[in-house]
Parts: structure tokens; C-alpha cells; sequence
């Protein structure tokens, strides 16, 4: 009992008062130090998370619009040359219609070594 009536005297006094403020008032300034230290610091990586991840979507959407435009003119291609294939299909058609070589004729392969070598 004689610790406890003496702490109670301490505490008591200005002095004691005093001194137990300052006490605590320090203690909470270290401990709001680190909270405050570990604010900045998630504040600081949501921040550098978040500019990552805007450079990442304007990256793909820079992506995503060059592969659409290639696809567009894949496409593009794709039909010319259908377009192509079925004007050569007419002609080839055409040409066998008009054509007066019979269909039994067969090229002598000496025909053929001759027209190569020219």
C-alpha cells in the first residue's frame, strides 16, 4: 500500500502532474509519429499503385485500338481478295466457255520443256 499512496502523491503534486503530462504527451507524439509516417506511406504507394495502373489501361487501350485497326484492314484485305478470287473464277469460266482447245487435249511434255526454256 505505502507504493500506491506514494504514487498517488506524486500524481498528486503540480510537479508529478507535470511530469506524468509530459509523459504521456510524448508517448502519444511517438506513437502518432509512426501512425503518421505509416499514413504517408499506404498514401504514397496507393498513389504510385494508381498511376500504374492508369499508364497499364493507357497502354492496353493504345494496344486495343491498333488491334482493331489491324483487324479492319485484315478484314479489308480479306474481302478484296475474295472480290479478286470470284472476278478470276468468271474469267476462268469465261475463258472455258469461249475457249476452242478441247477438253481430251493434253500438252506433250517436249511442248512444255520447250515453252519453259523460253
Amino acid at each position: 500500500m505505502g507504493a500506491v499512496n506514494l504514487i498517488w502523491k506524486v500524481l498528486s503534486s503540480r510537479a508529478g502532474l507535470a511530469v506524468m503530462t509530459m509523459f504521456v504527451l510524448f508517448t502519444w507524439h511517438k506513437l502518432d509519429k509512426g501512425s503518421a509516417v505509416r499514413t504517408a506511406v499506404a498514401e504514397y504507394v496507393a498513389a504510385d499503385e494508381l498511376a500504374t495502373a492508369r499508364a497499364l489501361n493507357k497502354a492496353l487501350s493504345e494496344k486495343l485500338e491498333k488491334e482493331r485497326a489491324a483487324a479492319q484492314a485484315f478484314e479489308l484485305a480479306r474481302q478484296r481478295t475474295a472480290l479478286e478470287a470470284a472476278q478470276l473464277a468468271e474469267e476462268i469460266a469465261a475463258y472455258e466457255k469461249t475457249s476452242s482447245v478441247p477438253v481430251q487435249c493434253v500438252v506433250s511434255d517436249q511442248l512444255v520443256e520447250r515453252l519453259r526454256a523460253n
